[in-house]
């Protein structure tokens, strides 16, 4: 763990400490924006960047529907929806790499 001037306090010392777990977790993360249509990605973790085959600061921004093929889309309307509804979502989908192959995902 890197020195951290005592004067930046604690906030600065948890904010590191969820940046480095958010980055180096051994799963998928991905973070939307649902207010948007198409929903916008708005965060990705290292993880994610090497399943989807995109650099992860280059994922920011994109719609989500960019990695998910046609057939999952009514799935992904569903999720959307009962997560605007505050309602925890756990299912079997399918997310697409950039080079447009295709694998199960499971969305949490």
């Amino acid at each position: 763990m890197p020195m951290i001037d005592q004067a930046e306090g604690p906030s600065r010392t948890n904010e590191w400490r969820y940046r480095h777990l958010f980055d180096h977790a051994p799963i998928c993360i991905i973070t939307i924006d649902l207010n948007t249509k198409p929903a916008t990605i708005l965060e990705v973790n290292r993880r994610a960047g090497l399943v989807y085959g995109y650099p992860p600061g280059e994922m920011m921004g994109m719609s989500i529907t960019q990695l998910t093929p046609g057939e999952a889309m009514p799935t992904l309307g569903a999720i959307s929806q009962l997560v605007q509804r505050d309602q925890t979502v756990t299912t079997e989908t399918i997310g697409q790499r950039r080079d447009g192959t295709c694998f199960p995902a499971r969305v949490i």
